[in-house]
């Protein structure tokens, strides 16, 4: 028998497996590895790509959203939207329409027929065309309160109408809505040509979104559904517009002081819906002083903004005194229509039904009636008014004087301590200039007898000769008109505002208050700072940081929109104002918004410390 013998193994034969199995495993380490490293590689960079993709996204809505709020800014200064009502606020109907004008506002626009839902119209905005991640058009949802066609009266009181998700009934106060598409979901066909409007809006937006005569919108974001929506809320619009507000009426104001050494007197607070806003003497706190424009109603018939008549008669205790021999034309109308002589000349005693009464600077009956009103075209229209018995038969008669003056140039007598600014006429001995007109109308009645009226006109164009016309002490105060322009050669109106200011009624909102040495008539020359006793103060507070008093020579307050418990129109300073501002004295408070506070002040004649 053979028998093998046993071998012993080489120990580095012994060790040579469990190696061989060691670097396997490294082997398999090394390929999870690297497999981790480019899966995470990958993983980053989609997650970079939808992090670039979100940003261009998110810079597209934000781009756009800057484009509305200054185009609503700037709408007064913009040459194609130049109106009596046009003031700041307004945003532009949506690209409705596939034509040859890309990005074009198409107006008007109304829920109604589905126009308030379209594209983006950068064009109007006057911006670069802007897109999302995927390439689409941005879409553009505009609040019925806030589209510029048609208009209707807007001011910060003058909600959204606009909700996202859970639309209450008067929306969530958003005024527009900017909309990103995303990229086509299933189902969707896209294509530059044709241009796409809103008939294919359910090849861009998602469920309600793609709803048109709606008010409620969705951020619904799921494998269905993609748009991104950038809202405008009524706080976000308003933070800019009632800044441009309050600048104008402070340019306003520093116009007038620069001119007159002094503020204007200001009308009493009282309920503004029912105040005239006559600037009355001592009132150093209240409402502005306007003397407004009457709108020509014949040119827009449908006017919304057309305010009452009475609104735009202001008392006016003027003299009227003036001599025409010869020129112009009479005529005459009634059964007993006054004599021409009467409207030649004040210094004539003219017959019944006024036996004895004169017209002229010593007729103190006749100015007590006084009153006068501003039209369009530098047009003033002063009527005095006065009634008497009839000696004859005990009836009451009544004469009516209107004096209408056309581009007349005139004179600025400077508020004093007891009046307001006024306004003077002059011509003596002369010819009424090129452009210049005046009409005088005298008319008598019976009161209460209809059919009792009889009146004679006198007619003058320019070129007609006068011995004398004067028309002094006409109040004079922050004029609104409707013309392009600040100041006009022979129109001097250094504290005149804007028509739209009237319109949208924004005067309702207003407040301002100025220290005794800025008042008509103080004689004082001060400026403020911080040791100064009578200059306003204001506490002013940032970020929750504690209140920071400054000296200030003046402030005017913006309200904002009606904060709960704020009952408008109201008699009291708290209905519109909040803090130390819902108080009239000299203390004022200045803070961020909240939800108790939505004031917006803007200071005057700050304190040179600061």
């Amino acid at each position: 028998m053979f028998i093998r013998p046993l071998i012993p193994r080489h120990p580095e034969s012994a060790r040579r497996g469990p190696q061989r199995g060691l670097v396997t495993l490294l082997f398999l380490l090394i390929l999870l590895s690297a497999g981790s490293y480019f899966l995470l590689r990958a993983l980053n960079q989609a997650s970079l790509g939808q992090a670039t993709a979100e940003r261009t996204t998110q810079r597209a809505l934000s781009t756009a959203r800057e484009a509305l709020l200054g185009y609503a800014v700037r709408y007064p200064d913009n040459p194609e939207t130049k109106d009596f009502d046009a003031g700041p606020g307004y945003l532009p109907c949506p690209d409705t329409q596939a034509d040859d004008n890309p990005g074009q506002a198409d107006a008007p626009c109304a829920k109604g027929s589905n126009t308030t839902v379209g594209l983006f119209p950068w064009h109007t905005l006057d911006v670069p065309e802007a897109r999302d991640s995927s390439g689409a058009r941005l879409w553009y949802v505009v609040s019925e309160s806030h589209r510029n066609n048609p208009k209707q009266p807007l001011n910060s009181e003058h909600r959204g109408t606009l909700g996202l998700d859970q639309c209450v009934a008067e929306g969530d106060d958003i005024v527009a809505l900017i909309i990103a598409p995303g990229a086509a979901l299933k189902g969707q066909a896209r294509a530059e040509s044709p241009y796409p409007t809103t008939g294919f809006i359910d090849d861009y937006l998602e469920g309600q979104n793609a709803s048109l005569n709606n008010d409620c919108y969705s951020t619904q974001n799921d494998d269905t559904h993609n748009d991104q929506i950038l809202a405008i809320t009524r706080q976000d619009l308003m933070a800019v517009v009632e800044t441009r507000v309050l600048d104008d009426i402070a340019n306003a104001l520093s116009r007038y002081k620069a001119a007159h050494d002094r503020y204007p007197w200001l009308s009493a607070f009282t309920n503004p819906s029912n105040n005239k806003f006559r600037g009355q003497p001592t009132n150093r706190h209240g409402l502005l002083p306007l003397r407004q424009i009457e709108q020509n109603t014949t040119a827009k018939p449908s006017n919304p903004y057309a305010l009452d008549n009475n609104a735009f008669a202001f008392d006016a205790p003027f003299t009227l005194s003036w001599s025409i021999p010869t020129g112009g034309t009479v005529t005459s109308s009634g059964s007993a229509a006054p004599k021409e002589d009467c409207l030649r000349s004040t210094s004539l005693s003219c017959p019944l039904p006024m036996q004895g009464d004169v017209l002229g600077t010593a007729s103190g009956e006749w100015t007590k009636a006084g009153l006068c009103k501003v039209q369009s075209g530098h047009k003033l229209s002063c009527r005095a008014v006065r009634e008497a018995a009839n000696p004859a038969d005990g009836t009451l008669r009544r004469r009516t004087y209107t004096v209408v003056l056309t581009n007349w140039t005139y004179t600025i007598d400077p508020p004093t301590a007891d009046s307001t600014r006024r306004q003077s006429f002059a011509l003596l001995t002369s010819a009424l200039g090129d452009g210049m007109e005046a009409e005088i109308e005298l008319k008598d009645e019976q009161v209460g007898v209809s059919g009792s009226e009889s009146s004679s006109v006198l007619k003058l164009p320019a070129g007609t000769l006068v011995d004398s016309f004067e028309l002094k002490g006409v109040p004079f105060d922050l004029e609104i008109d409707d013309d392009d322009k600040i100041d006009l050669p022979g129109h001097p109106s250094p504290g005149e505002l804007p028509g739209w200011l009237v319109a949208n009624k924004w005067h309702h909102l207003l407040y301002v208050a100025f220290r005794t040495a800025d008042a008509p008539g103080s004689g004082v020359v001060a400026t403020c700072t911080s040791t100064s006793t009578d200059c306003l103060t204001v506490n002013r507070s940032r970020s929750g940081a504690a209140p920071v008093p400054i000296k200030v020579g003046a402030v005017v307050l913006g309200a904002g929109a009606a904060l709960s418990a704020q009952v408008r129109p109201g008699n009291a300073l708290g209905d519109y104002f909040e803090g130390a501002n819902a108080e009239q004295d000299n203390t004022f408070e200045k803070a961020d918004a909240a939800a108790t506070f939505n004031d917006r002040l803007r200071l005057l004649g700050v304190d040179e410390d600061k």
